[in-house]
């Protein structure tokens, strides 16, 4: 879930890794538990005996985090049964035999060369697994995992969840650009909190009107024509509709009424009367969407960051009318120059971004 920015989500994030006990850390705008600084040296391929990349290796060890990309083997780590924690994102790694058995929690392999995940199968208190661009396919050794709460699989080959049937516990599952069709499959996991479903040709949101626990929800470019299905899902609070260009009706965001942030740009998106009641929206994406007035906008107390980006707008007048705007983004907006400098004078702490 993450080239990109995601602001508005941290608190709740925050909320999911403290339920885990697990410290992690952000590399972007929104939070990323793969930005982790490497624990290596120069001498990591070579090390010797009773170290792995530039780390010794004691009976007590429970952590251990490589991101040499010259790093191959696992041997090393064979029988390191104190070890919880291993992240090896953008090491070389293909073979995890040598883990096999191992009681770890946290397993990281974004950016290695794995493909076979038959030897963690066996590794049931495994709560954490992040597999981003890799070339697995296969999840069905994963089956048996039923304390897995945080699932990444972006960029990956996978296209068949159906190996996860007994994984009910999950609460944050990363699926983006995918090659998963359709959303069927997601019903399962009722208990997910955090979906990333963007830029995967998915088309029909059925399968997610059932997850009543769902808080944020990312389907930024993705060809989908009705938001009906999210009518229900009454507790998101994060919603990134960016770029959605087939949606025509969205009239269901009127009922979304939890939402803090909600992200709009590059869609046919063009009444902001539909918004009125998202009082607790504070951030809001606008930007390149064919709305003509802000008039909508005036019983959103709470924004704070506003986005509007490629309009083209003679009235900003409701801008006055709201007491916690601090970030407003135009970009190449066609704004009254005026009435800009108007509420500059009198918000002294708003700020104005490209």
């Amino acid at each position: 879930m993450c080239e990109r920015r995601r602001t508005g989500w941290g608190a709740l994030v925050l909320l999911a890794i403290v339920s885990l006990g697990l410290t992690l850390s952000c590399k972007r705008e929104r939070s990323n538990p793969d930005a982790t600084s490497p624990i290596s040296d120069s001498s990591a391929p070579n090390d010797a005996a009773g170290r792995f990349c530039g780390v010794r290796l004691t009976a007590r060890l429970e952590k251990i985090v490589c991101a040499d990309p010259r790093v191959k083997s696992l041997e090393p780590l064979s029988g390191m049964i104190s070890l919880r924690t291993l992240k090896l994102n953008g090491t070389a790694i293909r073979d995890l035999t040598p883990i096999e058995g191992l009681p770890l929690r946290v397993l990281q392999l974004k950016s290695t060369n794995v493909i076979d995940l038959k030897p963690i199968a066996e590794m049931l208190k495994l709560r954490y697994l992040n597999l981003d661009r890799t070339e697995v396919a296969d999840l069905r050794p994963l089956a048996a995992l039923r304390e897995l709460k945080f699932l990444y699989l972006s960029r990956t080959k996978v296209r068949d969840l159906s190996p996860l049937t007994a994984t009910e516990s999950l609460i944050w599952l990363d699926l983006s650009h995918a090659p998963i069709r359709g959303t069927e499959s997601l019903r399962r996991f009722a208990k997910l909190r955090i979906l990333d479903l963007s830029g995967r040709a998915i088309a029909d949101l059925t399968g997610l009107s059932g997850l009543r626990e769902l808080r944020m929800l990312d389907i930024d470019h993705t060809p989908i024509e009705s938001l009906a299905p999210l009518a229900k899902l009454t507790t998101l609070r994060s919603l990134d509709l960016t770029g959605t260009t087939k949606v025509r009706d969205f009239s269901t965001l009127r009922g979304l009424t939890s939402l803090t942030d909600l992200k709009l740009g590059q869609t046919a998106f063009s009444d902001t009367t539909l918004l009125t009641a998202l009082v607790r929206l504070e951030q809001l994406d606008l930007g390149r969407t064919k709305i003509a007035d802000l008039r909508g906008l005036s019983s959103l107390k709470a924004l704070r960051t506003l986005s509007l980006k490629g309009l083209e707008l003679s009235d900003i007048s409701v801008l006055f009318s709201l007491p916690k705007l601090r970030r407003l983004v135009v970009g190449d907006a066609k704004l009254p120059a005026g009435p800009i400098q108007q509420l500059l004078h009198k918000r002294p702490n708003l700020r104005l971004y490209q």
